[in-house]
């Protein structure tokens, strides 16, 4: 079958600080533009576990950390975190699906394993926090039709959550800035924080030669180049016997 995917494609220009006075609501406020990933929603393929495929005109939404899909009646709806969902693909952009992370954008893929990142527009009392407050929390909207013919667990919650939390209107100034975490996958696939500690778990059975590298070449967690040249060294220890 045929899946439409975007012709043409730009990227949001969502680079830089921006700021919400008292009183203004930050989604009404923020420039459209800033708050997703690309500049519009297009057509793109939701590849599930087992392996069925579903149409879906979507867009990543930076705000809110989550995958956003247009409906049939216009709706802009978010898609439910659903461990079924293994990639969703848009033109040239695969995100991948963890349970854990929700949705990240691939960097590069090494075969043997796979640099990815998670880009937020984050509010900076947001990027203090170590663990997710009502700012992270996921919106679960409604299903289409296309989409809930493989995943009937695409259905709306009742919990608070980051639309509602930034359709307020602020009580103190907020600070928003476009941030990126990165992840990557062990040689089984699974996700894991791009940090040093992550690396030793994931490759322990090489650790002495990762670590001796990071050290080397002084490798940065939060730098793009530093991880791909990290991850592109690991993805050849799959056939090294120390």
């Amino acid at each position: 079958m045929h899946y439409p995917l975007f012709t043409s494609i730009s990227e949001a220009q969502s680079s830089g600080i921006f700021n919400v006075q008292i009183g203004e609501v930050p989604v009404e406020v923020l420039p459209q533009k800033a708050q997703y990933r690309f500049a519009d929603f297009g057509w793109g393929k939701v590849t599930f576990m087992d392996g069925q495929t579903a149409n879906a005109q979507v867009n990543y939404n930076l705000l809110y950390g989550e995958m956003q899909f247009i409906d049939r009646t216009k709706d802009t709806l978010s898609i439910a975190d659903d461990p079924i969902v293994k990639t969703l693909t848009v033109n040239d952009f695969i995100f991948y699906y963890d349970p854990r992370y929700g949705y990240v954008e691939e960097v590069k893929d090494f075969t043997t394993c796979t640099l990815a990142k998670k880009q937020r527009l984050r509010w900076a009392k947001e990027v203090q926090k170590t663990t997710g407050g009502a700012a992270n929390d996921i919106m679960r909207g409604t299903s289409d039709n296309r989409l809930s013919q493989t995943s009937s667990s695409w259905q709306a919650n009742d919990k608070q959550t980051s639309q509602e939390f930034f359709s307020h209107s602020a009580t103190k100034p907020m600070t928003f800035s476009l941030r990126a975490n990165y992840y990557f996958t062990d040689f089984n696939h699974r996700w894991y924080p791009a940090n040093k500690s992550s690396i030793k778990k994931a490759f322990r059975r090489y650790k002495k030669d990762v670590l001796e590298f990071i050290d080397t070449e002084e490798i940065k967690f939060n730098d793009a180049q530093d991880l791909i040249k990290l991850l592109s060294f690991c993805s050849q220890l799959k056939d090294y016997n120390p």
